[in-house]
């Protein structure tokens, strides 16, 4: 062991001895950098002594389970082509706090020997990955920088123990109850086949202008996405132009999910998209041949998804109209008019019924609040949702006739006091005249004799009340006709 200028390098192959040694040597000192070259690991545990600011393994041997763990508040750990024993070796990175943080291993061939540790309660401000990606991230916080590289497919050792070549090109990422940062920008450049998974895990914000990302190069290979039970609502994830076969997020809320590609894309097919009991502030499929069934089932969406030139299979699950948050202007309507296209040439009338609803409350929603309180637009929707629900014009045209009874009654009375008993005869003629006023269309008009008896003021407004009952139930059954109409005529 030398310890010259701040360095200390270590020639033995690591024991429990020999790290004791190296613990008695440091005790006292400060800001100390430990580089170990082609040594062998050989001890299951490296505590790093608080003298330690900085760790670096190069062509290192782990030949024993070790973890790794104690590092508060340092610098940097490197660790550059090491690897592990097949049979005994593995490398646990346990309680980090530093900087940066990096395992390169570029250059070397694919074997399984090579070093991929799992990583647990660490923080990292940067974190760089060359080569073979870690097995699992869990407990760690990410700052700033995350870069996992892959540079190309490189030849393989001839081993009886070596994986297949689709189980070499094919990359897995584990993030379990890791939290990113505002500034974390993740930086996937890995030239063969990757899955993610995530669970448990959320974004941290205390600058709105800052928020996490997830980018990947165009024409990337994804096999699975999985977003599990995580609070992602800052996380944007894009995926422009990548081939993407199955995405699924169940029980949580992400940011942004771009997975827009470009017209006449040859690789544009996704096969499964799955979001169900989720957040998605927004979601884009332009130009994806979704190949399965797409299933947004109990999903709120903050924004309207866009879904421009793309295409859906039949049998596609959507959330209820409650669930589309964001109906204001000319994109949202031209977002849900894309998707009532897709569900006409479906045929598929309810959904189609819903976007063109949808669609049209984003271009009323344009317009200021006293012109859009008294437009005919505002009636249509609220009487029928646009003509496209024959229920609710016939649940209020029910409505409307025991209402119109009690005004009828109250005109009709002499005097009104809570003290009086009811009088069943007056309800009984007010509930004939409402009937007829309903399904005789203006017969107060026709028969006048009881205008005439009566008192002039009260038979002019009972002649109004009867005119505005007749034109009421006479647009209620309109409107309901027209949205059986509509169901029969498209279905």
């Amino acid at each position: 062991m030398q310890l010259n200028d701040g360095a200390l390098h270590i020639e033995d192959n690591i024991t429990d001895a020999v790290w004791n040694d190296v613990k008695s040597l440091l005790s006292g000192l400060d800001d100390i950098a430990v580089i170990l070259k082609d040594n062998t690991i050989l001890t299951n545990v490296l505590d790093i002594p608080d003298a330690v600011s900085s760790m670096q393994f190069e062509k290192c041997k782990f030949a024993a389970p070790t973890e790794l763990s104690g590092l508060k508040n340092g610098r940097s750990v490197i660790l550059k082509n090491c690897r592990q024993d097949l049979l005994l070796g593995n490398v646990k990175i346990r309680g980090i706090v530093c900087n940066y943080f990096e395992i390169s291993q570029e250059g070397r061939r694919i074997s399984p020997g090579l070093l991929s540790p799992d990583i647990e309660e660490c923080i990292f401000n940067s974190c760089i990955c060359v080569g073979k990606v870690p097995a699992v991230f869990k407990h760690v916080s990410f700052i700033d920088k995350i870069r996992l590289t892959k540079n190309k497919k490189t030849p393989k050792i001839a081993t009886e123990n070596t994986d297949s070549d689709d189980e070499e090109e094919h990359e897995h990422l584990f993030f379990y109850d890791c939290i990113f940062q505002d500034y974390t920008e993740i930086n996937i450049n890995i030239h063969a086949k990757i899955s993610i998974h995530l669970e448990n895990c959320r974004t941290t914000s205390t600058d709105e202008r800052f928020h996490p990302s997830i980018t990947f190069p165009a024409n990337s290979e994804i096999i699975d996405i999985k977003i599990i039970k995580s609070n992602l609502s800052k996380l944007c994830l894009s995926l422009f132009m990548s081939s993407i076969e199955n995405l699924i997020i169940n029980d949580s809320s992400v940011g942004s999910l771009q997975l827009a590609t470009i017209e006449n894309d040859e690789k544009n097919a996704i096969y499964n998209v799955v979001i169900t009991e989720s957040i998605v502030n927004e979601l884009s499929l332009r130009y994806r041949d979704i190949v399965h069934e797409l299933v947004l089932t109990n999903t709120v969406f903050n924004t309207a998804p866009q879904m421009f030139g793309a295409k859906i299979s039949e049998g596609s699950q959507f959330p209820i109209r409650k669930y589309f948050v964001s109906r204001k202007g000319e994109h949202d309507a031209s977002c849900y008019r894309t998707l009532r296209y897709i569900m006409e040439s479906q045929r598929n009338r309810d959904m189609e019924g819903m976007f063109f609803s949808l669609e049209q409350e984003s271009l009323l929603n344009t317009k200021n609040k006293l012109h859009k309180l008294f437009s005919i637009s505002n009636m249509y929707y609220l009487l029928s949702d646009y003509g496209t629900n024959y229920r609710r014009p016939l649940i209020i045209f029910l409505l409307s006739i025991p209402f119109f009874t009690i005004i009828y009654s109250l005109i009709r009375t002499h005097t009104v006091a809570v003290d009086l008993p009811i009088d069943w005869k007056n309800i009984t003629n007010s509930l004939i005249f409402t009937l007829k006023q309903t399904f005789q269309p203006f017969d107060n008009l026709k028969n006048t004799q009881e205008i005439q008896e009566g008192n002039l003021i009260k038979s002019v407004f009972l002649s109004c009340v009867a005119i505005a009952n007749t034109l009421f139930s006479f647009l209620l059954l309109t409107l309901s006709g027209l949205a059986i109409r509509w169901r029969f005529k498209r279905g």
